[in-house]
């Protein structure tokens, strides 16, 4: 009887490792986010006579596996700017969550040099984004603490850096 247990504890026991690997190797295949630089674009608007100029920066998302399979599923992207939290969107599609493979550009802020404001959006729908303005004098001390979610995909720890930092640094896109 004695035999029959070892054996039957043995079965168990590769059932679990067995297991174990199965999870791993799925785990494996999780895309794996990363925060990968600072990206700006300009666009000049003439209201009346006077023309702005208005520069939107963004932060690129990368999935950084080489060993990913599928897309990385409904990922969204929060701000938080000293005591505010904006649910910010994505630069090309314009919504608060999003799907794609390799990467994709959270939008960060804008800054409008007519009236010389900082912008940063926040969703209250999917895709219904409303500026908040500051004062570019105001926010340009100011940390921002960026922050991701997903469905699909191990997110980084929350990031820091300074807004100054990121108009200084951003490269065209």
């Amino acid at each position: 009887m004695s035999s029959v247990a070892a054996v039957a504890g043995a079965l168990t026991s590769l059932a679990a490792l067995g297991s174990l690997y199965v999870y791993w190797r799925k785990r494996q295949t999780i895309p794996d986010l990363s925060f990968d630089g600072y990206f700006k674009t300009e666009e000049t608007f003439l209201t009346g006579n006077t023309p702005s100029k208005v520069t939107t920066y963004c932060v690129r998302i990368e999935d950084v596996n080489p060993k990913r399979e599928g897309e990385i599923r409904s990922c969204a992207g929060s701000l938080t700017v000293s005591n505010d939290t904006f649910k910010t969107i994505w630069m090309f599609t314009k919504k608060r969550h999003h799907n794609f493979v390799k990467e994709a550009w959270l939008k960060l802020f804008d800054v409008d040099s007519k009236d010389e404001t900082i912008g940063f959006f926040d969703t209250a729908e999917e895709s219904n984004a409303k500026r908040s303005p500051a004062s570019y004098g105001g926010r340009i001390g100011h940390c921002i603490t960026m922050q991701l979610e997903a469905a699909r995909g191990h997110c980084p720890e929350p990031h820091n850096e300074d807004i100054d930092y990121i108009i200084r640094n951003a490269q065209y896109l």
